[in-house]
């Protein structure tokens, strides 16, 4: 599964991951993937190991870094936990998001994550943390944004 490509819109990349978790057959294979899926997650910057770059509300210690890619604009995500799950959770958000536009990435319904069920089968404090680092990467997403909005109105 690589939805990093630029060329991939979100609805697209909505289409390739529910085929993704829909070949598996029970919720305990859909892990066992998600947990596989931490292999793909690129190598996490050492310099960003920072307290400041953690996901507030996570069980686990989870490491969240986002630049913006010049001129394309698009966000490429770095992830770190030191839970496997987790790990493979935020691996998924980071393979989903990843190589899209910040405007795209702030205005994606949160309610296609809740439409995969992944949440109903975690506890409810990595359920919790789930749905923080989703914040966290819109969140990325919106400053961004508003950066490249601040940006064009400082050129006319």
């Amino acid at each position: 599964m690589n939805s990093q490509s630029p060329s991939k819109s979100i609805k697209s990349r909505e289409t390739e991951w529910n085929q993704f978790f829909n070949q598996f057959h029970s919720w305990q294979e859909k892990y066992k993937a998600l947990i596989e899926l931490r292999k793909k997650l690129p190598p996490y910057p050492e310099d960003k190991r920072l307290d400041d770059l953690k996901v507030k509300g996570c069980q686990s210690q989870v490491w969240l870094w986002a630049t913006q890619m010049e001129p394309s604009k698009e966000i490429q995500f770095w992830a770190d936990s030191d839970a496997l799950i987790t790990k493979g959770l935020v691996a998924f958000l980071v393979l989903f998001y990843s190589g899209l536009p910040a405007e795209e990435i702030a205005q994606h319904d949160v309610q296609y994550f809740k439409n995969l069920g992944l949440a109903e089968h975690l506890s409810p404090s990595r359920a919790n943390g789930f749905y923080h680092m989703i914040n966290q990467i819109k969140r990325y997403a919106f400053a961004f944004y508003y950066h490249d909005q601040q940006q064009n109105q400082n050129r006319r």
